[in-house]
């Protein structure tokens, strides 16, 4: 009775090293491919078991018919390791993430198995891979990374837009082999009109698509110039100054004065600080981006008393302006904003005398655009240019005070302010002599 049992000993101390024995690894376990290309990738078998012993492979998965049947029997000696290929070799339309289990079997002991997943993700012949972006200045370099199964022509479009919607756009067309990096550089807007906050990059190649962005941080940026005018009765300093910027922004400046001088200024100033020496003006300028603004202060030369002549002389010079100002033609422009069209009216009054060959002109700037069949008076000639529309009337003669309304609608092309320009008159009054008045520039909020 002790020999079958030693028997039986023998031969379980034998297979008990099979039951945790065995070792697979799948090299790749994720990997990309086209369809119609083959795949390879192999399977180590490690049979750590001090026998030798034969194990099948098999494969089960999505699909199982792209697996191409090669070695699925192999003996493996003790305590070492083989490594067999496995080749596969997708066809599909649908690009995706496809599922396998590779197995490895013992043929001695079938209940000693393992196995490991395996993932083929299928990808399309053409596809975009990266889109990376580098703004220097108006400058912006995008460098878009392209993947090509072969030689493929390919149109790529890339897109700008910002907090004000479109703001650049590129292309490129070309031929692509195998992995590329396509750099454009895009010419952005200069920096008053590049507004601060960010800015998306999408890059478009048929029904793909990349996206990116960029900030640009609010930039504040003035530029002064100073004229200085001097006689013997006055010095007139003119400040200049023109905003960089990109937001709206306030310019501080100082002008400091001897305490004795009689100082006039075209605006007001915004505070004085006075030692026992001299007083200091204070001014501020509110810019928008790109705009520019100036103001004068003069230093009087003249003795008080003189300057109270000259007080009146310029009280004087300015009556008989502003009576000239109003014994001829008057020009003036309002504007009306409605939900989509924003409507202009050009009011033309004349004085007490014929006026002769009239001629309004109005210009709309290219943010804008003038509605050819919303005239509501005297339809005027029509001039486009890049640079904006040019409406002329021709009024011929006005009688002594005779009034003219001229309107005409526009739809802006951007939010926020829109400046309009002065609208000049030309006519001949009753000497025969050429004479011009301008309204007022217009600011549409």
């Amino acid at each position: 009775m002790k020999t079958p049992f030693l028997v039986v000993f023998i031969v379980f101390l034998l297979f008990l090293p099979l039951v945790q024995g065995l070792e697979i690894n799948v090299t790749p376990e994720n990997l990309a491919a086209r369809s119609g290309e083959d795949v390879a990738l192999s399977v180590i078998i490690y049979n750590n078991n001090n026998i030798a012993d034969s194990f099948t492979i098999s494969v089960m998965g999505d699909r199982i018919w792209w697996y191409q049947l090669g070695v699925f029997f192999i003996e493996v000696p003790p305590f070492e390791s083989r490594e067999i290929p496995l080749k596969f070799y997708p066809v599909t339309d649908v690009y995706s993430d496809y599922k396998f289990d590779v197995s490895v079997t013992s043929y001695t002991v079938p209940d000693l198995n393992a196995s490991k997943p395996l993932t083929i993700t299928v990808v399309p012949p053409l596809f975009l891979t990266s889109l990376e972006t580098k703004r220097d200045g108006r400058e912006l370099v995008v460098a878009l990374g392209v993947d090509s199964f072969g030689e493929s022509d390919v149109d790529i479009v890339f897109e700008v837009t910002g907090p004000m919607g479109d703001v650049a756009s590129a292309s490129f067309a070309g031929k692509i082999s195998g992995k590329q990096k396509i750099e454009k550089i895009i010419q952005l807007p200069e920096i008053p009109k590049l507004l601060p906050g960010e800015y998306k990059v999408r890059a478009i190649m048929g029904g793909n698509v990349l996206l990116a962005a960029f900030q640009v941080e609010p930039i504040i940026v003035f530029e002064t110039t100073v004229t200085v005018k001097s006689s013997p009765f006055s010095v007139e300093k003119v400040t200049e100054a023109t905003s960089h910027s990109n937001v709206l922004s306030t310019l501080k400046l100082e002008e400091p004065f001897p305490s004795g001088d009689f100082v006039t200024g075209s605006i007001l100033a915004s505070g004085l600080q006075e030692t026992e020496n001299q007083k200091t003006y204070s001014y501020e300028l509110h810019l928008q981006p790109g705009e520019s603004k100036e103001y004068t202060t003069v230093v009087h030369r003249w003795p008080v008393l003189l300057n109270l002549v000259a007080v009146v002389i310029v009280v004087a010079v300015l009556g008989m302006l502003t009576a000239r100002k109003y014994t001829g033609p008057r020009i003036r422009k309002k504007y009306k904003r409605g939900k989509k069209l924003t409507s202009v009216v050009v009011g033309v009054k004349n004085a007490y005398s014929d006026a002769r060959n009239v001629i309004i002109r109005d210009w709309v700037s290219p943010l804008a655009r003038v509605e050819t069949g919303e005239f509501e008076t005297v339809k005027p000639v029509i001039r486009r240019s890049d640079a904006g529309t040019e409406l002329i009337w021709s009024l011929g003669t006005m009688k002594p005070r005779e009034e003219r309304l001229l309107g005409y609608k526009i739809k802006p092309l951007i939010q926020g302010n829109l400046r309009m320009s002065k609208t000049s008159m030309r006519y001949k009054n009753k000497k025969g002599e050429t004479r011009r008045i301008h309204s007022k520039p217009l600011f549409i909020r």
